[in-house]
């Protein structure tokens, strides 16, 4: 994820240029044959819980790296411009964060 921001980083406003990538964004998600296994013999509810433990986690992966919710949407978004106020925002002030 660092080579990630860091890449966008350097393409965005070079010698005074006014930046072409201001944010990065992303959707959350999770690839159900990652943990197919667990989800054998399970009930529906227990798959749903499964799945949404697998959500909650790829979630924490991208807030440990400072992306943070945009409005109400599942969308998550980090600013490169470290002054941006987003990057202030605490994971327990973020939308769900608790």
């Amino acid at each position: 994820m660092n080579s990630i921001v860091e890449e966008a980083k350097a393409r965005s406003g070079k010698n005074g240029e006014k930046r072409k990538i201001n944010f990065e964004v992303t959707l959350p998600s999770v690839v159900r044959t990652n943990f197919a296994a667990e989800l054998k013999d399970k009930t529906e509810e227990e798959k749903e819980a499964i799945e949404k433990g697998e959500y909650d986690n790829a979630v924490d992966f991208y807030r440990a790296f400072g992306f943070r919710r945009i409005g109400v949407s599942k969308w998550f978004g980090f600013a490169l411009d470290e002054e941006h106020p987003s990057r202030k925002v605490r994971v327990e002030d973020d939308l769900g964060g608790c």
